[in-house]
């Protein structure tokens, strides 16, 4: 099979399944086209019944205000009526009569805006449902006696006066002037719409309605409608036509409100995007296939030519075509087929150079191997001189004859060498951050709201919130930080604000003092942040696992780096949405810089601690003995547990002052214990203080989160505890103090 037909095959292979694809794509669009033509349709169809059932409920209550001032068996008053009556007629332009029944069903008082109105008759129906329940009624549409096309529809309400019917008030309305309340709420310029009443009689119809008025829908259409009050279907109208319809049932009056439009026209809609889709297919398909021939033929002019190329040099010439072949790949083949001769004879050299580079490549894995080895070694080295250091001075303490100098010196080695396998893991760290690209800030005074001006400012002059509103309040206020990372996130915040807000929307930028803290918001209305990510929203890469093209062609890095930055300056930041569509905004809150005139002065050294009662929570024994060992010695009372369970029982059940606390223990951890005790009664006056070997800022803020006062990291220091406690009473005494002084 020749290359043109092989790739025409290819290219219909390719465009089959698209084409299948894109036919059930299309009946799956025109399917949901449809339903939401269904859907719309019935909305409205709703809101006009409720705007309806409004206007008669409105006529209800004016109708009920008036009775309240009416008795029919007054002679007077009825007289009075027939003169005000007149005046409603002015004042209420849909009205066409009003008038007044005595209980016997007498007409006490009437007017009408036209002569022709007066043969008009409150329906007897109507009149003896009132009387058998008197509260207000709508009547079916009534016919106005020798009076061809005059239709009128009534709303009365009863009279009631100590507990007895004495008359019936009544409007009549023209089905003219429900005509004019379609009008008033149009749905649609293809839309018919039609009020029935209860029989199924048309009261008023947007088209034709001198021919439709009075007579009754058809009977397929009026069966659908029975026992229920909303529906969408297809049904054949009144004149023969098909419609698709909606209908929604008063909840007043129980008219029915419905509209239809033609099947043809709505159907011409949904079929040009699938004409445009099938045509579009069909070209593609034409295209390709014309393509896939003219590409086929290129392809195989080059192959002939190389064919004849091969051919020369296998037999030992060296003839080359006398142009150049059209396609670059064959051309490439063809210029490495000539070279090809030249280079075999350099075949040897060039093996020989690569094993050269293989050698200098193992050689420098050798060497990279033989620097962690050297690194490990040495690390080895650095952690077993303070072992060996603190062992040999272990075994000097142990020596009951050791002289009391010699046992200080020994004391004296074991805390330099703890000092120094500390600065060795803070080391290790410290290279680890490195590592993972944490930034080295550099801090100055600056004023915030002067960087957030130049980012505006910067912003604007590129256009990057072209045909979107920028709202700025921006009060002088100063941090302490990096300039060029503050403009970085309040440049990625803007950017991002300005990314997902459409055209005509606002952004909002706030820059304000609030307590020691400078909350820093953008606030927009553009597409909103999804509640399921919302969460993670500051998360690496959380953009990119929900669309790739959210971001338009971003990775979903922003936000992140700016948590990171925020964070980085001691600060912090929270987003907030109502859901998509509805805008979103991002707090920032950082450290407000105060001006200090006062001049600095050195922390005095604290007194020495009072004898507190102590509880050790510590599940290694050996470090909860020499702990607890070094606190007697200090004069303190202390009890031991080493599980978490046992240290909520021993902290809630005794009387105890302070609580040092391990994080890592076996049953309840550190944090758990935290909270149980704060939940208890003892935990409103117990000070806590966490001893971990987790180090990280992470961890500190998850303790202190959780009910920690104080969080040491270990090993244990006798000096920096004391100090803790030290700051946690003056801290309380301080309270203590201003509480004093504000009662007063």
């Amino acid at each position: 099979m020749r290359i043109r037909a092989q790739l025409v095959l290819l290219v219909l292979a390719v465009i089959a399944p698209i084409a299948l694809l894109a036919a059930l794509a299309t009946l799956g669009l025109w399917e949901l086209q449809r339903e939401s033509y269904h859907k719309r349709f019935q909305e409205r169809v709703s809101a006009l019944r409720i705007a309806l059932d409004t206007e008669l409920d409105a006529t209800v209550r004016q109708l009920r205000a008036l009775s309240e001032a009416l008795d029919p068996g007054d002679g007077s008053s009825a007289a009075s009526f027939g003169t005000h009556a007149e005046r409603l007629l002015r004042h209420y332009p849909s009205w066409c009569l009003v008038g007044l029944l005595g209980s016997d069903g007498a007409s006490l008082a009437r007017a009408e805006r036209r002569p022709a109105l007066a043969r008009a008759q409150l329906d007897d129906a109507l009149i003896a449902r009132i009387r058998a329940q008197p509260e207000a009624n709508v009547s079916d549409l009534s016919d106005v006696a020798d009076t061809a096309g005059v239709y009128v529809t009534y709303v009365a309400v009863p009279v009631i006066r100590e507990g007895q019917l004495r008359g019936i008030l009544y409007i009549g309305i023209e089905g003219t002037s429900w005509l004019e309340f379609f009008r008033r709420h149009p749905l649609h310029e293809r839309a018919t719409l039609t009020l029935n009443d209860r029989q199924g009689r048309i009261i008023a119809r947007t088209l034709e309605n001198e021919r439709w008025a009075g007579k009754s829908s058809s009977p397929q259409f009026w069966d659908s409608t029975r026992g229920r009050n909303e529906r969408t279907l297809v049904n054949v109208g009144v004149d023969g036509r098909r419609y698709y319809s909606a209908f929604s049932r008063s909840q007043v009056a129980s008219w029915l409100v419905s509209t239809g439009v033609p099947e043809s026209d709505l159907d011409a809609a949904l079929d040009r995007p699938i004409i445009m889709i099938t045509s579009g297919v069909i070209a593609a398909a034409v295209a390709a296939t014309l393509f896939a021939l003219l590409l086929g033929g290129r392809i195989s002019t080059a192959l002939t030519g190389l064919a004849g190329l091969v051919a020369s040099l296998t037999s030992g010439q060296r003839a080359e075509p006398q142009r150049q072949l059209a396609i670059e790949e064959a051309e490439t083949v063809r210029r490495a087929l000539v070279a090809s001769s030249e280079l075999l004879a350099k075949r040897e050299a060039a093996l020989t150079d690569a094993l050269a580079r293989e050698a200098s490549s193992r050689a420098s894995a050798e060497r990279a191997s033989r620097a962690k080895d050297d690194l490990l070694a040495m690390l080895g080295h650095e952690l077993r001189n303070p072992i060996s250091a603190m062992q040999a001075a272990v075994s000097v303490l142990e020596m009951p004859a050791a002289k009391p100098d010699v046992a200080q010196r020994a004391r004296q080695v074991i805390q330099r060498q703890i000092g120094h396998l500390a600065t060795i893991i803070n080391d290790l760290l410290d290279v680890a951050r490195l590592d993972s690209g944490k930034l080295q800030l550099q801090r100055e005074r600056i004023d915030l709201a002067q960087v957030v001006r130049h980012v505006i400012e910067a912003f604007c002059e590129s256009g990057r919130c072209a045909k979107r509103t920028i709202d700025a309040a921006l009060a002088p206020v100063r941090v302490i930080g990096d300039e060029t990372r503050l403009e970085q996130v309040v440049s990625n915040l803007l950017d991002n604000a300005c990314k997902y807000t459409p055209e005509g929307g606002r952004i909002a930028l706030s820059l304000r003092e609030q307590d020691d803290s400078v909350v820093f918001s953008v606030t927009d209305s553009g597409s909103g942040i999804a509640p399921e990510l919302l969460p993670r929203i500051f998360d690496l890469f959380a953009q990119g696992q929900r669309t790739l093209d959210r971001a338009q062609g971003g990775l979903g890095l922003g936000l992140t780096v700016v948590r990171q930055l925020v964070e980085l300056h001691g600060g912090s930041i929270s987003a907030a949405s109502e859901g998509p569509d509805l805008g979103a905004s991002f707090v920032v809150k950082l450290p407000l810089a105060r001006d200090d005139t006062a001049p600095k002065t050195e922390r005095a050294t604290p007194a020495a601690l009072r004898a507190l009662r102590i509880a050790l929570v510590e599940d290694n024994a050996d470090s909860r003995n020499f702990v607890a060992e070094v606190l007697r010695m200090r004069g303190h009372g202390v009890i031991e547990a080493d599980s978490g369970v046992g240290g909520v029982q021993l902290i809630a059940a005794g009387d105890v002052e302070v609580a040092l606390v391990d994080i890592g223990l076996p049953g309840l951890d550190g944090y758990e214990v935290a909270q149980r005790v704060r939940a208890s009664p003892a935990g409103a006056t117990v000070r806590l203080i966490a001893l971990t070997g987790y180090g990280r800022e992470e961890d500190k803020a998850k303790a202190i989160a959780a009910g920690f006062d104080m969080f040491l990291i270990k090993p244990f220091d006798m000096a920096r505890f004391e100090a803790a406690v030290a700051e946690l009473e003056a801290h309380a005494a301080f309270q203590s103090a201003s509480h004093v002084h504000t009662r007063v």
